[in-house]
């Protein structure tokens, strides 16, 4: 750092993250910066700047000297002229230089070019020197580039005399451009590879297997350096720039006025070019971020705009006394630093005993009985694991779950069964127990310390992928069998650290009461980048610090206002309820409001869920009633919030993750005879003859039709049997789907006590027969408890068909069906589905807020939208900002006098 009063020179020092390197403090009055650089040996390089009019102590640069550790490179500006590196004359300036040089002992690297260009005198000097420690001398080059890069000083290269190769990363797989037809032929894993005797063995020909499919197939990238592109450089950059070098290169040799006006033609011209270059490939680049781009790219063009960028660059550490800047070294000296951390010794002695007294009691690995979870894994157990899997960097092998996704069903087949191997052998394979690790430094902390870095250790994706389908098993028992603590909430299905935070605030609650007893992106791009970076943290955990006063919460309010301001255009003077409309964005307090409710919602589907334990009892009740001043906590708040709804007092359909253990997973077929015939251009004859023909064929099957259906204010469901009909009406919040779902289920219920053991369910519902054909975690509940009474059903004896119809085409039972559903009127009562609750309560809310808008008809905007929805925007951003003033009705032509402070305008001044 300079200080404050220094206005010209400076000196900086970039390095490149290649090379390990560290900044070196300097105790000098002098323009000096110092850096350790790893360049084959520790090397200290020094920039230095001396003014050419000020006074330069010969103490101050001995000093200088003195703090720059053996060998160094001292580069810059000294502003001296001496015969001995090629100046006509010599200064009083260079004979001080020429003393410091001599005085310490050091060696000057420059020959005779010149290094300054000294425009108004259109004269060639030597200003810039490189001065280095006699030990450096005869390993290193000095040349002097040709090229002033839009400056006066030409560069200084300085580098080895016999320079190795280039630095080169490791070369990765370009999965865009890869030939997976060719990878799934040549990626051919036999019975042969995985049946060897020894496991590790094994494992090895799979990978060799693999990695040789890949690489025949799959182009890598270059392992050399990428050299930097401009995107804003095109053609005409290039050739002002190829003019530029040709002029200046003719005033080089013939330093004539004509050519030097040639040569600041040229330059001028080259400038402009490149500014409107820039210009233009900002705005474009800009302009592109629109509603219609992938998320992935939208972070990627956000993330390069503001210039966010992270790579790896090498420290240098340091141990005690000891400086490591060799990449060697580093590597070892975190190795060890890292398992010094995971060693015992760095375990309190309660815990050392606990873990020798555990490790102590054998474990057995044999049953008297089977158990399931002990059983050979399944093919789709391995389809789902790898379905479930991120594309993250390999392991030591190279091998990607990309590669494992695109093996042929033979190949996949020979893995499991060499998983089964490890599984049933118990013996893991050697290699398995290799990483590769990366160290990633702590935020905020210092580099040089080998402690402040944590490892991320990338491990082979087949160990990954066996690990996955381990763990869902040990995962099923657990949670099958209560194992698990209620408080735990890490690693589990839908729970989160906001569950102990609210936690923590209900008890705190508690415990106070009873102490007292123009242009750019366009609108919706940037709402989105709004509301991924700044309004998910303002909504992180505001279910529990809602409670704040009001007061504390309007400070938010800025925050948000001001965003939607900049995502629409709006001016300053804008009303922030038009604000909320224009930009279809809730309030805050309504926002918090919503989170806060799902919230409570979705703790009530999980099973044994702690939220759910926090009611309040009576005692409590009546005490915070009869102190209204302190805040209720969550679950109590939520219910108020809800009072006025039709999700008062509603109950919340539990989502059993585990009915079906990972090894059983439940199969679903469905019959579609119509398949091929578009409803559209299908007359309804034909698929009654269709249906007629399918009822011969399965005519000693007991036909049932199921429906459902929603229309305003009703929801109902139907079920046809061939001597007997079944309606219900169920609650308005559910969807047409759960509908469906429930009627189906409705009709296995009724099965259950018959005598007759073969039947066909029949349904319009496409939607529905395809998520039961389609088991995952995230099935909808209804659907889960459907397939769990199926398969009860079929392990009794029935044989039980699905088959789809096509809706309002004449099938009699169908449309029977969709009569009793419409007309339902006997209410069924049962557990909602949060997916439906969630979905009504949005709309809920909306309509309050509806209501809210309703009463602001004084609002300029209020004739303009008097309906809450969403407003598509205009792809050109000066158009929409314009648009977007003019029906808030606050333009700078109308409200001008706002914001310079003036009267207001009488119609007359117009």
């Amino acid at each position: 750092m300079l200080p404050l009063e220094v206005i010209t020179g400076g000196v900086c020092i970039l390095t490149s993250n290649l090379y390990p390197s560290t900044p070196l403090t300097l105790h000098t009055s002098l323009q000096a910066v110092a850096v350790h650089v790893h360049a084959r040996t520790l090397v200290t390089v020094c920039s230095v700047y001396l003014p050419p009019h000020d006074v330069i102590s010969q103490q101050d640069l001995d000093t200088l000297v003195d703090q720059l550790p053996t060998p160094f490179i001292l580069l810059g500006d000294f502003n001296g002229h001496s015969t001995l590196w090629g100046s006509d004359d010599t200064n009083s300036r260079g004979r001080q230089i020429e003393r410091f040089i001599s005085n310490n002992c050091l060696c000057l690297l420059n020959n005779d070019e010149k290094t300054y260009f000294h425009e108004p005198t259109r004269t060639f000097h030597s200003l810039d020197l490189a001065i280095c420690s006699p030990t450096l001398m005869p390993l290193l080059d000095f040349t002097v580039g040709s090229d002033l890069c839009n400056s006066d000083h030409f560069p200084l290269i300085v580098s080895y005399a016999d320079s190795g190769g280039a630095i080169q990363y490791p070369p990765r797989y370009l999965f865009q451009r890869a030939d997976w037809k060719k990878f799934m032929q040549l990626a051919d894993v036999t019975e042969s590879m995985v049946c060897t005797a020894d496991i590790t063995e094994s494992v090895q020909n799979v990978v060799d297997c693999i990695i040789n499919a890949a690489n025949n197939s799959i182009p890598k990238c270059s392992p050399c350096l990428k050299k930097f592109r401009r995107p804003w450089w095109n053609e005409a950059c290039r050739a002002s720039r190829r003019e530029e070098k040709k002029q200046w290169n003719i005033f080089r040799i013939y330093p004539t006025t004509e050519n030097h006006v040639a040569f600041k033609r040229a330059k001028a011209l080259a400038r402009r070019i490149r500014r409107r270059s820039q210009r233009e490939s900002w705005i474009n680049f800009i302009s592109s971020i629109t509603y219609s781009i992938s998320s992935k790219l939208l972070w990627k063009r956000v993330k390069a705009a503001n210039g966010i960028y992270r790579e790896f660059s090498f420290p240098v550490l340091n141990t005690g006394n000891v400086t490591h800047s060799a990449p060697l070294d580093i590597a070892n000296t975190l190795g060890h630093a890292f398992a010094n951390v995971s060693a015992t010794d760095s375990y309190s002695p309660d815990f050392v005993a606990i873990k020798n007294r555990a490790e102590r009691t054998p474990l057995r690995f044999t049953a008297r009985s089977a158990l399931p979870y002990n059983t050979e894994f399944r093919m789709f157990e391995l389809e789902t694991a790898l379905s479930r899997a991120h594309d993250t960097s390999p392991g030591p092998d190279g091998i990607t779950y990309n590669m494992l996704r695109h093996l042929n069903t033979t190949s996949l087949s020979h893995l499991l069964f060499l998983f089964n191997r490890i599984w049933t052998e118990q013996k893991y394979p050697s290699q398995w127990h290799e990483a590769i690790v990366i160290p990633i430094l702590k935020p905020g902390k210092d580099p040089s310390n080998p402690l402040h870095y944590r490892p991320i250790a990338l491990t082979s994706c087949l160990c990954k992928t066996l690990e996955r389908m381990v763990n869902a098993r040990l995962i099923f028992e657990l949670e099958k069998q209560g194992c698990i603590s209620p408080l735990q909430s890490g690693f589990r299905r839908d729970r989160s650290t906001f569950d102990n935070i609210v936690l923590l605030e209900t008890q705190i609650r508690n415990a106070f009461v009873l102490s007292k007893t123009s242009w750019g992106a366009d609108r919706t791009s940037l709402l989105r980048i709004y509301q991924a970076v700044i309004l998910s943290r303002i909504d992180y955990g505001c279910m529990v610090y809602g409670s704040a006063r009001p007061t504390v919460l309007r400070r938010l309010d800025t925050i948000h206002h001001s965003a939607l301001r900049i995502c629409t255009g709006a001016l300053r003077t804008s009303p922030v309820e038009s604000l909320y409309i224009i930009s279809h964005q809730l309030p805050l307090d309504s926002r918090r409001q919503k989170i806060s409710a799902l919230y409570s919602f979705r703790a009530q589907s999980v099973r044994n869920h702690p939220i759910n334990r926090l009611s309040l009892p009576a005692g409590l009740r009546r005490l915070y009633a009869a102190r209204p001043s302190h805040i209720l906590p969550l679950c109590e708040r939520t219910k108020m919030l809800l009072h006025d709804s039709d999700l008062n007092n509603v109950s919340v359909q539990l989502s059993d993750f585990f009915t079906f253990p990972p090894w059983d997973s439940p199969e679903f077929s469905f019959l579609n005879p119509f398949s091929g015939f578009d409803k559209s251009s299908t007359a309804p004859i034909t698929f009654q003859q269709l249906f007629h023909h399918h009822r011969c064929q399965y005519s000693s099957f007991v036909p049932i039709f199921t429906d459902g259906l929603k229309s305003d204010g009703h929801v109902g469901c139907g079920v046809v049997f061939p001597s007997d009909t079944l309606s219900y009406r169920l609650h308005n919040c559910c969807s047409v789907f759960t509908a469906e779902l429930v009627a189906i289920f409705c009709a296995l219920q009724e099965i259950l006590p018959s005598n007759q053991r073969n039947f066909i369910l029949y349904t319009d519902s496409m939607s529905a027969l395809e998520t039961l054909s389609h088991y995952d975690n995230r099935i909808h509940p209804v659907a889960l408890v459907i397939l769990s009474v199926l398969q009860f059903l079929r392990k009794k004896g029935f044989n039980i068909i699905f088959c789809w119809v096509p809706s309002h085409v004449g099938i009699s039972g169908n449309e029977t069906a969709d009569v009793i559903a419409r007309f339902a009127s006997d209410f069924l009562p049962r557990a909602l589905p949060y997916c439906d609750i969630k979905k009504f309560l949005v709309s809920h809310l909306l309509s309050v807020w509806q209501q809210k808008w309703n009463l602001l008809t004084r609002n300029k905007l209020y004739p303009v939208k008097p309906s809450i929805g969403l407003w598509p925007a205009l792809l050109m951003r000066e158009l929409d900002v314009k648009l977007t003033r003019l029906r808030i009705g606050h333009t700078r032509f109308t409200h001008r006098h706002l914001f310079l402070g003036q009267r207001a305008p009488f119609l007359s001044d117009l």
